[in-house]
């Protein structure tokens, strides 16, 4: 896991770093692919009790549009939801 504020991750990003918060969860594979957004959580998943279902459930796209839809809400709500971290100086 490489800090989102390091140049290795706005190395990695490339165009798609932003200074500041990031607006979403990236995840950049040992090949040095992006995904970002919901993708960047699926190969977190499969671990979890539901993480097989939820998978199989996310292959239809009503139901993969309703959690995009769901996970950029609570991306853009998420330091009201669930409060801000300090960094360590």
């Amino acid at each position: 896991m490489i800090p989102y504020e390091s140049q290795e991750a706005a190395s990695a990003l490339g165009e798609q770093y932003r200074p500041g918060p990031p607006s979403m969860a990236y995840l950049i594979n040992p090949a040095g692919g992006v995904s970002q957004g919901i993708d960047a959580f699926l190969p977190l998943i499969q671990g979890l009790p539901a993480g097989k279902f939820v998978r199989w459930m996310l292959q239809w796209s009503i139901t993969r549009r309703v959690a995009e839809r769901a996970y950029r809400w609570i991306a853009r709500h998420r330091y009201r939801l669930f409060g801000t971290v300090t960094p360590h100086a």
